[in-house]
């Protein structure tokens, strides 16, 4: 039997009965809602991770490791990206890199976010004088701040990586996914807190601006 097909078996079975005698879920099963969720209900992302608990993404190369060391992190992002709502992004790419990963995570999202919005966003940040991995929060900001008002919120999930693993969801669902801890240091998060000096300088408000450690929730949450 192999690694993945352990992982299955693991997910399979029920979490002890929780109090007041409710029913618990599967462990497999609030991870294949989570990704529906966190898909804004996008069936192919469901299949891509029931493909990914079934052991048959394991010889991809991008997910391999992070599968095998933290396999809700390697499910979620896995999913997501198979559906075209994640973008990772290193920490060192130009301003109009990151531009077209947000607007491409934005048009599938639904969020509204014009070629001109996105352009102007591009020669802000060339003019702004950011150092080297400065263009990913400074597009970040300006991109978390259109999300929100139009009822979005940009979450990442944290690796541990040089690399962020941004999406878009409504703000309710962010509610119930930002901080949620998905073992072995990685957790979904609101990325605020990470950015703060460069926030500040250049006059944007952060809604989160704490290091989540007191904040963090287990998985699975209540579905």
């Amino acid at each position: 039997m192999n690694f993945f097909q352990r992982l299955l078996n693991t997910f399979s079975k029920s979490d002890p009965l929780p109090a007041q005698g409710r029913p618990s879920t599967p462990p497999g099963e609030s991870l294949l809602q989570g990704v529906y969720e966190l898909s804004l209900g996008n069936p192919l992302a469901k299949e891509a991770a029931e493909y990914a608990l079934s052991g048959q993404a394991s010889g991809e190369e991008d997910f391999h490791d992070l599968m095998t060391y933290c396999p809700k992190a390697g499910v979620i992002c896995y999913a997501l990206e198979k559906c075209g709502l994640l973008a990772r992004v290193d920490w060192a790419e130009e301003a109009s890199e990151v531009v077209q990963w947000f607007e491409e995570i934005f048009e599938r999202a639904g969020v509204v976010w014009s070629k001109d919005e996105s352009n102007d966003l591009v020669e802000k940040a060339n003019k702004a004088g950011l150092k080297r991995g400065e263009a990913v929060g400074f597009v970040y900001l300006a991109a978390q701040s259109r999300a929100s008002q139009v009822g979005f919120e940009i979450l990442d999930i944290n690796t541990g990586s040089d690399q962020h693993a941004f999406f878009a969801v409504p703000k309710a669902t962010a509610a119930k996914w930002r901080f949620v801890d998905l073992g072995q240091g990685m957790r979904i998060e609101n990325p605020d807190w990470q950015i703060k000096e460069l926030a500040n300088a250049h006059g944007f408000e952060l809604a989160y601006p704490a290091h989540p450690k007191k904040s963090l929730r287990l998985f699975p949450l209540d579905l």
